[in-house]
């Protein structure tokens, strides 16, 4: 049976990702990313539910660092409507609240919100479902966290403002990685990362295999080489299926260009819900 390893707990948001994509399945629980694609790699889990992008915040890069280092497949994708809820002990007043927890993107993603309630010490914490178990826990009236309606049932909390994320669409993609291929013939969306000559033109050579297949590039990103100063992997998502002969030409073309090349995954691309 297949068992899938994510970060933080029960209420989580991947938590809420994964039963999205599956419904309900055997999990394991971990406290950073790393550990999930240390579980996958050691096959305690089949499957491992990340965060990789967020549409206000940004890309996650600690992900895609660990793509790099990891030799895992990304398998499929699927993208969770994310709502950030202030939640307490008890149904106290906004002016009440001193101390709050969450993950640091819970509250990168509700900056207006803290800027209108700058009496709120924020502290940083490793998940926001952690940080709504840990002010369930403590039973401290002061304290809140940010996390999700799941999380403030899963932990008897009581939700004193609702919906204080600064963007009304956020969105938040969750990709699924396993150390095995998984084939899916309904398979659109494909990641790679390369690495390049740092000279004038290679990325436009590069970037030039799309447009001569007529090939819709979805992303791109670039995160630093570790010890080459001002030097980047490239990671970049397109639309295509490996059975696509246009596909095909272009990765070909792609990786004539590349001095580092690794092939992430194909996959189906995952919808707005």
């Amino acid at each position: 049976m297949v068992k899938i390893a994510l970060q933080g707990i029960e209420g989580s948001y991947s938590y809420e990702a994964m039963l999205q994509l599956y419904g309900p399945k055997p999990y394991a629980c971990y406290d950073t990313f790393e550990s999930v694609f240390e579980s996958v790699m050691t096959e305690q889990c089949q499957l491992g539910i990340l965060p990789i992008e967020n549409s206000s915040t940004g890309s996650i890069s600690a992900v895609y660092d660990l793509l790099n280092q990891y030799d895992v497949q990304i398998v499929a994708e699927t993208t969770l409507r994310i709502n950030h809820n202030l939640m307490a002990i008890e149904p106290i007043s906004l002016s009440e609240v001193e101390v709050v927890y969450s993950h640091q993107q819970g509250f990168d993603q509700c900056q207006m919100f803290f800027k209108k309630h700058e009496n709120m010490h924020r502290i940083p914490f490793k998940n926001t479902a952690l940080s709504a178990q840990k002010v369930a826990q403590e039973k401290k009236r002061n304290q809140a966290a940010v996390a999700s309606t799941l999380a403030a049932k899963q932990f008897g909390l009581h939700i004193i403002e609702a919906n204080i994320n600064d963007q009304v669409n956020n969105f938040t993609r969750f990709i699924i990685i396993s150390k095995e291929v998984v084939l899916n013939p309904k398979a659109d969306k494909i990641s790679f990362q390369a690495v390049i000559n740092h000279t004038p033109g290679s990325l436009y050579k590069m970037l030039s295999c799309f447009e001569t297949e007529q090939i819709n590039l979805l992303k791109i990103e670039s995160r630093p080489i570790r010890n080459k100063t001002w030097e980047y992997t490239f990671y970049i998502d397109f639309e295509g299926n490996l059975e696509s002969e246009s596909t095909l030409k272009a990765l070909d073309n792609i990786k004539r260009y590349s001095n580092a090349f690794k092939l992430l995954g194909n996959y189906k691309m995952g919808e707005p819900v």
